[in-house]
Formats: structure tokens, sequence, C-alpha cells
């Protein structure tokens, strides 16, 4: 984004009492999942600014926890959703033209997509990622890694922040441990917990237990859990290893794509996954997502 000429400024010291009282106002019957430990509440934002309740000005570096790429409020992001919903329409049940635009956008951008379908959000992407997989395999687990995060769907929200105790297992057999209470064992005993950047362990656990195993779902870099990259020939051994044992790559993109590069962290890395998830960046923050692959592996799913 340019530079702002406005620089942030404080005019009471935050929190101030207007946050405070939606604090205690929250606390009556709002949960909100995540920031909460600070009563803070944002009033509005343009660009890499954010206003809070109280008049206070931050730069906000957290843009959405990451789809904001354009900032807050963009100009033209915002006329095309004005225009779109009420010239236009907003919901249908028959596909349309932008479905095309679209979708031959992200075609052209990202090397392994050849067929795309649309969903909502991350977390159903890759849930739909993870059935596709199954479906295409016939095979019923997924290996998935320590601090990556799918989404908050039963089926893959284990080990993405465990508890650093002896119930996590060693670093080369992590146990999958459930990231929140009321989930049933079923799903995480679906999952094969794997250390990231150690290609000796997971090349290990596809050797000799490929017949099950019908995906490795991956953030080629990992983003929720901190900024960790793959090491050097990482992701390469790691396309040779599925390849070679039948096993399908899925590279979540929810945070990497159009943004590392591009056409995504397989643009940077130059590797090609079987199928590939984005979310809201799509749509610059609004709930637009799809998940895309080969025509080989997506078929199925054109048929369903």
């Amino acid at each position: 984004l340019p530079p702002t000429t406005k620089q942030p400024k404080r005019i009471v010291t935050p929190p101030g009492p207007t946050a405070r009282a939606l604090a205690a106002r929250d606390e009556q019957g709002i949960s909100h999942s995540f920031v909460r430990d600070y009563p803070q509440a944002i009033h509005s934002g343009k660009g890499c600014i954010v206003t809070d309740v109280d008049g206070n000005e931050y730069i906000d570096y957290c843009l959405g926890y990451g789809p904001l790429i354009f900032g807050h409020s963009p100009k033209d992001i915002v006329q095309a959703v004005v225009e779109q919903i009420s010239t236009r329409g907003y919901h249908f049940s028959f596909p349309h033209e932008l479905d095309y635009k679209v979708g031959e956008a992200v075609q052209r951008l990202v090397p392994s997509v050849d067929l795309i379908r649309f969903t909502c959000s991350g977390t159903e992407s890759t849930m739909a990622a993870i059935r596709l997989a199954r479906a295409y395999t016939g095979k019923d687990n997924i290996n998935k890694f320590k601090g990556d995060y799918h989404g908050w769907s039963d089926l893959h929200y284990v080990s993405y922040h465990p508890a650093l105790t002896m119930a996590a297992g060693r670093h080369n057999a992590p146990r999958g441990l459930p990231d929140s209470t009321g989930m049933p064992q079923a799903f995480v005993d679906q999952l094969i917990i794997q250390p990231f950047n150690d290609l000796e362990v997971i090349e290990k656990t596809i050797r000799e237990r490929h017949f099950e195993i019908a995906a490795v779902l991956i953030e080629p870099t990992l983003a929720n859990c901190g900024v960790i990259p793959p090491v050097e020939g990482y992701l390469e051994g790691l396309r040779k290893i599925t390849e070679q044992y039948g096993v399908l790559l899925i590279f979540d993109e929810v945070m990497t794509g159009f943004r590392i590069a591009a056409g995504g962290a397989q643009e940077y890395y130059n590797i090609k996954p079987d199928i590939s998830t984005f979310a809201k960046v799509l749509g610059g923050g609004f709930p637009a997502a799809c998940f895309g692959g080969t025509k080989e592996v997506m078929e199925i799913e054109a048929k369903n």
C-alpha cells in the first residue's frame, strides 16, 4: 500500500471508555473466538489504518488475518461489490458469469489448477479437498503436520497448537491432539500427525502406511503458527514421495495463495500439488473461496 500521509494518533489511552463498555456487553452474551483478552472494538478501517470506537488510530498489521492485501475499504473492490449487489443481485441457484471469469483467472495464475469449484471459506475448501482425496484414492487417512492450521472443522482441527507436554509425543512420532473440546476421537484417529521440515520421517510414514493414506495436507509455508518456510528440497522430496506411493498432495494455499507469488507457493517453489485450496483473498476479504486441482482428480468432483 502507498505510505499514508496521516500518522496514527492516540486520543485517549486505550482501551477507552467506549471499548470498555462494549467489552462489558460482550460478557452478557457475545463470545469472540479470537482476540478477546484485550477490551477493544474497531469502528472503521481505511487502507492500513483502523480506528477504534474511542477514536484511537492504529496501523493494522493483521488485515483480517491475511486476506486484505489491498487494505481496508479499497475503492475499486468496494465499487465492484456495490455495483454487483445493487444492480445484478448477490445470490443465485445457477452459474453466474463471474464464476467463469474468476475461475479462468485462477487457472491462468495457479500452475496445477485445471478444474475449480467455489466455496465460501478456507475451512470449507480444505474439508472438500479431503473428501475429494478420499473419493479418488479409496483410502481414509490424512497426513497433517504439527502446527498447520486448515480451519476449525473436526476433520483437521488437530495439533495446530498442541500443548508442549508428553501427550504430544516425540518429534518423530507426534500424537494427534484435538485443539478444541467436543471433538470425537474418531476424527483425530484419521489424521497421521507429522513434524514439518523432516523429510526422513514423512518418507518412512508414507512408505510403511501408504496403503491407508489418501493424501498429505500441508501449508507449503507454515503461516498460522508463525512463518516457517520449507527447508531446501523439502517440498520437492515430498512431491516425489507422494507420487511414488500413490498418495495425493494437497497444498493449503489459504495463506500463501496469490501473495507469496501470483500463483501461490506452488509457483514460487515450482511444485505442482494434486489439489489446492484458497480462501477469502480470492474475494478481497469477502467470503469467497475455492479448491481446484488436476483434471484427473477434479473430474470426480465434477460428477458429484
